[in-house]
C-alpha cells in the first residue's frame, strides 16, 4: 500500500512538473507572452496577434518536438539497460545515436547535394539503418566483452568511429549540405514545424505503446535471460523485439534533432528512484514523463540562459545528465563493495520428513539423450528418469557436465541428439509458456538487480499464470506469501534483492520457482552461498515439495554427504559418461566415489564421508629447488 501510493504520488508530481515546463516554456524567449494572453491564444480569441503566430507556428512545435523525443529517448536508454543488464548504457553511451547521426548525414548528402528534398522519413528511415549496423556490431562485442565498463568503452569507441566517418562526409559535401549538417549535427530542437511533429509523433507513440506492451515480459527479463526463459518468455523474439524498439526510437530522436547526450541514461535512473521501484508497469511511463521533462527543461536553459545566444541542447543534457550518471557509477561501485551481512536466522519449523509412500508417475525421462554446445558433446547416451515426489541429484566433478545436462532437460538448451519428454510430451515440441507452466527452474548465476523488493523477485515466478499485462489477482498474491513463507523470507518482502546476503536471495529465489506452481522443479547448485543451517532447511522444504506435494526434483550437488541425505536417486557423471546410478545405498562405496573423483584408495570412506588425506613428505635442496 506504502508503494502503490509512492508509486501515484510520483507519477502525479512527474505529470504537475511537466505540465509546468510546457506553460513556462511557451511564455518565456525573445517575445514574451503572458499568462493571461497565453490563454486568449489558446481559446482562440487573439489567434491574429504576433504573439499568436510566434506561439503556434515555432514554440509549440518546438515544445512538442522536445517532449515527444526526450520521452523517446528515455524509454531507448531504458529498453538498452535492460537489455544488456548495464545500468549505464544508453543510446548516446553505445554509439547507436552517432550511427544514426552517420546514416542522416550521408542521406543528406546524398540527397540535398543531388537538388532533392530530404523529407522527415527518409530521415527516419536513414536512421533506423545507422541505429540498427551500430547495434549489430555492439552486440557483436557484447559476445566477446564480459565486463559491462568494457562494452560502454567498445560503445564509446565506435562512437568516435561514427563520428570520425561523418566529419569525413561533411569535407566533401556542398556548402548547402554543410549548414544543413552542422545546425543538425549539434543536437537543437529547433526548426520544428507541425510536419515533423505529426511523423515522429506516429514513430514515438506507436513504439512507445510497444514498450509498454512489452511490460510484462521486461519484467520476468529483469532477472536475467535463463530465468525469463523459465518463466516462460520467447526470448528469441523479445530479444528482437528490444532491438528494434530501442533502435526506432534513438533513430527518430537522431533524425530530428542530431544527437542529444546523456538523457538515455540518467532518465531512466532519475525515474527509478523518484518511483522507488523498478517495475516496468510503472517505470515506462516514468521515464516517459521524466524525459519529456527533462528536454523541456534543458531546451529552455538552451533558449534562454545566453539569449539571444542559443546553446546546443546536447551541452545542457550533458551538464544536467553527466552528474546523474557519475552518481550511478558510484553507487554500482559501492554496492559491489559492501560487505552483506546475514540477518538473524529466521526461525522455521520445517523438518526433513521421513520417506513415506511414493509418486508413481514420471514427469521427466530421457532416451538416449546427447548434450553439449555446438558440435561439442559432453554427455552421451543419457536415460534419466525423475518420477514425481522423488528427488534425483546428479553427482560428479567439476566440468562433468551436470549443468549443461539440466539445462537441456530444462528446455533452455537444445538436445543434440535423443529426446527428453515433459509430461509424456517431447520438450522441443513444447512452447516457452507450457514449458513454464510445467517446471521451475533454479540457477547459480547471481543476479544484478536494481530497485527490486524481494517480493517482486519472487512475484516474478506468477509469469505464465498472469494475464497479458502481468497483472497480479489475489490467487497469485496468495501463491507468492505461501511460497515466501515456505522457505522462510517472508519477513524480507520488502527488503531490496541486491541488498540482502547471498544465502537470502537464493531462498528468495527458490520461492520465485516454487510459486510458479511446477511439476518439475530443476535446480544447479541449489546449496551454494548457503551456510549449514539453511542448506539442511533448504534440503528439508526440497524434501516437503518432493513427498507432499508430488513434485519431481532434479538438482546438482557438491556435497556427497548432504546429496546422499537428501537424494532418492544419485546419478554419477564423469568424462562425458554417468558411471552409474541408482540410489544412495545402492552408489554410496568407497571405489564408486574414488573413481568418480579420481582418488586415491582408502581416501573417501563411504561410512562417514569423511575424506582421509595421505601425509606428503617434500624434498628440497639447500638451494630450495625440490628434490
Amino acid at each position: 500500500m506504502v508503494r502503490s501510493t509512492r508509486t501515484g504520488l510520483s507519477l502525479g508530481l512527474l505529470c504537475v512538473a511537466l505540465l509546468a515546463l510546457v506553460a513556462i516554456n511557451l511564455c518565456l524567449g525573445s517575445q514574451p507572452i503572458p499568462i493571461g494572453q497565453l490563454a486568449a491564444i489558446i481559446t482562440g480569441s487573439d489567434a491574429g496577434s504576433t504573439a499568436a503566430q510566434v506561439l503556434l507556428s515555432i514554440r509549440l512545435p518546438r515544445l512538442l518536438a522536445a517532449a515527444l523525443l526526450g520521452g523517446a529517448l528515455a524509454l531507448s536508454g531504458l529498453l538498452l539497460q535492460t537489455f544488456f543488464n548495464n545500468p549505464i548504457a544508453g543510446p548516446y553511451v553505445l554509439g547507436i545515436s552517432h550511427g544514426a547521426k552517420l546514416a542522416v548525414a550521408i542521406a543528406m548528402v546524398v540527397v540535398v547535394g543531388s537538388q532533392g528534398i530530404m523529407s522527415s522519413w527518409m530521415a527516419i528511415t536513414a536512421a533506423c539503418v545507422g541505429s540498427l549496423a551500430v547495434m549489430a556490431l555492439v552486440l557483436l562485442a557484447s559476445r566477446h566483452i564480459g565486463s559491462p565498463g568494457m562494452l560502454v568503452v567498445a560503445g564509446v569507441m565506435i562512437g568516435y568511429l561514427c563520428n570520425a566517418a561523418t566529419d569525413f562526409v561533411v569535407t566533401f559535401a556542398s556548402d548547402a549540405s554543410i549548414v544543413n549538417l552542422r545546425n543538425w549535427s549539434m543536437g537543437s530542437f529547433s526548426g520544428m514545424d507541425w510536419g515533423d511533429v505529426s511523423v515522429m509523433a506516429i514513430v514515438v507513440l506507436a513504439a512507445s505503446a510497444c514498450v509498454f506492451l512489452l511490460s510484462k515480459p521486461l519484467s520476468a527479463y529483469q532477472l536475467g535471460e535463463r530465468y525469463a526463459q523459465s518463466a516462460g518468455v520467447n526470448v528469441g523474439a523479445f530479444r528482437v523485439a528490444l532491438i528494434l524498439l530501442s533502435s526506432v526510437l534513438a533513430a527518430c530522436v537522431a533524425a530530428f534533432a542530431g544527437p542529444v547526450s546523456f538523457v538515455g541514461v540518467a532518465v531512466p535512473h532519475i525515474a527509478r528512484r523518484l518511483t522507488g521501484t523498478n517495475r516496468p508497469l510503472v517505470v515506462i511511463p516514468a521515464s516517459f514523463l521524466g524525459g519529456a521533462a527533462f528536454c523541456l527543461l534543458c531546451d529552455l536553459i538552451a533558449r534562454t540562459a545566453f539569449a539571444p545566444t542559443e546553446m546546443s541542447v546536447s551541452t545542457v543534457t550533458a551538464l544536467l545528465g553527466a552528474p546523474v550518471v557519475i552518481a550511478v557509477i558510484l553507487q554500482s561501485k559501492r554496492q559491489r563493495g559492501e560487505e552483506v551481512q546475514e540477518v538473524a536466522p529466521i526461525q522455521s519449523t520445517n523438518t526433513i520428513p521421513q520417506a513415506g509412500e511414493r509418486y508413481t508417475a514420471s514427469p521427466l525421462w530421457t532416451e538416449e539423450l546427447c548434450v553439449g554446445y555446438g558440435s561439442k558433446r559432453v554427455l552421451n547416451d543419457v536415460n534419466l528418469e525423475v518420477p514425481a515426489g522423488s528427488i534425483v541429484t546428479l553427482v560428479g566433478p567439476n566440468g562433468a557436465g551436470k549443468s549443461t545436462l539440466l539445462r537441456t532437460v530444462a528446455g533452455q538448451l537444445e538436445a543434440l541428439d535423443g529426446v527428453v519428454y515433459l509430461e509424456g510430451r517431447d520438450i522441443a515440441q513444447l512452447s516457452e509458456r507450457e514449458l513454464a507452466l510445467e517446471r521451475a527452474v533454479l540457477l547459480t548465476e547471481r543476479l544484478r538487480t536494481e530497485l527490486l523488493t524481494c517480493q517482486d523477485v519472487v512475484e516474478a515466478g506468477r509469469y505464465p499464470h498472469t494475464g497479458r499485462m502481468g497483472l497480479l489477482r489475489d490467487a497469485d498474491r496468495i501463491a507468492v506469501r505461501e511460497a515466501m513463507e515456505l522457505v522462510g523470507v517472508w519477513d524480507l518482502r520488502l527488503r531490496d534483492f541486491a541488498r540482502i546476503s547471498d544465502g537470502q536471495r537464493q531462498r528468495v529465489l527458490l520461492a520465485r520457482a516454487i510459486c510458479q506452481d511446477p511439476h518439475v522443479l530443476v535446480l544447479d547448485e541449489p546449496s551454494s552461498y548457503l551456510d549449514l543451517h539453511y542448506q539442511i532447511e533448504l534440503l528439508g522444504i526440497l524434501r516437503r515439495l518432493a513427498h507432499d506435494r508430488g513434485v519431481a526434483i532434479v538438482m546438482s550437488m557438491h556435497d556427497l554427504s548432504l546429496a546422499r541425505q537428501a537424494s532418492d536417486w544419485l546419478v554419477c557423471i564423469r568424462d562425458g559418461v554417468i558411471l552409474a546410478q541408482g540410489t544412495p545405498d545402492q552408489v554410496w562405496n568407497a571405489n564408486m566415489i574414488n573413481e568418480l573423483y579420481d582418488l586415491e584408495p582408502d581416501t573417501f570412506d563411504p561410512l562417514d564421508g569423511t575424506i582421509t588425506l595421505s601425509p606428503q613428505t617434500n624434498e628440497y635442496d639447500e638451494g630450495g629447488a625440490h628434490a
